[in-house]
C-alpha cells in the first residue's frame, strides 16, 4: 500500500521512498553488498547467475538484480543475451531531465475533496501553476 494516500497514485509509491527498497534488500544481505564493484558480464544458466566483475572476480547467486541507466545495462555482456523487446526498450528509453517536488500543506489533502489526484506530471507546467514567494537563501540553509 502507498504511503500517505488513499487515493489512485497508492500503486506506484512505496513507504519510505523508492529507495526502501534497495536498502531492505541489502539490509537482508548484510555483508553481501559491494560496492565500487563493476560487472562486466552476467550470465545466466538453469543453475543460477554467475556476475563477472572487471576486476576478476566471479560471484554465484540463484537470481540477480541488475539496475542502472539504460546505457550503462546495456553495456554488461549478458549469456544468453537480451530478449529483442528488452533490448529495445533499453536501447529506445530516453535519459530526460526530471525533477520532482514534495509541497507539504497544513491544511491537509484538499485536493482530494476536489475530485484531484495530488500530482502533476506534465513536459510543462500549466499557466495557471503559480508558487508562492520564497526566501530561497533561508530554504537552502534549513536543508543544510
Amino acid at each position: 500500500k502507498g504511503c500517505n494516500s488513499a487515493g489512485p497514485d497508492s500503486q506506484f509509491r512505496v513507504r519510505g521512498g523508492s529507495q526502501a527498497i534497495p536498502l531492505g534488500i541489502a539490509k537482508l544481505m548484510k555483508s553481501s553488498v559491494l560496492l565500487n564493484t563493476t560487472v562486466h558480464s552476467v550470465q545466466a544458466t538453469t543453475a543460477g547467475v554467475c556476475v563477472r566483475a572487471e576486476d576478476g572476480r566471479e560471484f554465484r547467486a540463484s537470481a540477480a538484480i541488475v539496475t542502472g541507466p539504460p546505457p550503462t545495462v546495456l553495456g554488461l555482456n549478458f549469456d544468453p543475451l537480451l530478449a529483442g523487446p528488452q533490448a529495445q526498450l533499453l536501447q529506445r528509453m530516453p535519459m530526460g531531465t526530471s525533477l520532482k517536488f514534495a509541497a507539504v500543506y497544513k491544511q491537509g489533502p484538499w485536493w482530494r475533496s476536489a475530485g484531484l489526484q495530488g500530482d502533476i506530471l506534465a513536459t510543462s507546467l500549466p499557466p495557471e501553476l503559480s508558487m508562492p514567494d520564497v526566501d530561497v537563501g533561508s530554504w537552502a540553509s534549513s536543508l543544510a
